[in-house]
């Protein structure tokens, strides 16, 4: 929730800034942007239930992004499309279990820019829906003081196995200089994303990435 928090109050940075921004000339706001992004950080998988979350395991994206900014300049749209990997770790005495996952995703951000004097480049925020697609999977059990049979671990990947198609959503606050792009972003997945009605509590992703990227 921390890294929530700091990505408000960045939100809230930038929208005071922009109310003593001012315009440059349209070179800076291209009507259409093209961009190659590329994203570090980590991911946790959350749980409605107590104590119940796992570790956070190092995320990584690569994608592409297509820019179509509206006449009025301060606002865009942008879907994107990345391949990006969830993963999570639970440890304890019993056992360690391990989950690795690859998914296709599609966000469409709305994009709020402003342009500062005699800088050029712009800041911005986004927030938008995304799809995802599992399109990879796989599970790692390491037996602890619990010796766990290759039934038990079936079953467990069976428990455990992420469903194919879901939706979140995106946050994000960057900058634009000249070509490149820095941003912080978090997305959140929304709903359940285990494949097993029975369990009691409700699980989903909590990913935040630092992405670089450069726009054609």
């Amino acid at each position: 929730m921390k890294r929530y928090a700091v990505i408000f109050l960045l939100l809230n940075f930038f929208a005071i800034c922009s109310l003593s921004a001012e315009e440059q000339s349209s070179e800076n706001f291209k009507k259409k942007n093209f961009s190659i992004i590329l994203g570090v950080g980590t991911n946790e998988l959350k749980s409605s239930g107590t104590n119940d979350d796992s570790k956070e395991e190092t995320s990584v994206f690569i994608g592409v992004g297509w820019e179509y900014r509206f006449s009025n300049k301060w606002f865009s749209i942008e879907p994107q499309f990345y391949e990006i990997s969830k993963n999570y770790k639970y440890e304890s005495t019993a056992y360690t279990f391990t989950d690795k996952s690859s998914y296709f995703e599609i966000p469409v951000l709305a994009k709020f820019s402003y342009n500062f004097k005699n800088i050029p480049g712009r800041v911005y925020y986004a927030v938008g829906p995304q799809v995802s697609f599992l399109f990879w999977h796989s599970t790692d059990f390491k037996n602890g003081t619990t010796t766990l049979t290759e039934a038990d671990k079936t079953e467990m990947e069976k428990r455990l196995k992420p469903i194919s198609v879901n939706g979140g959503v995106v946050l994000a606050v960057g900058g634009v200089y000249k070509k490149f792009l820095i941003e912080v972003r978090a997305d959140i997945v929304g709903g359940d994303i285990l494949d097993y009605p029975t369990f009691t509590n409700k699980y989903h992703y909590s990913s935040g990435h630092l992405t670089l990227g450069y726009i054609f």
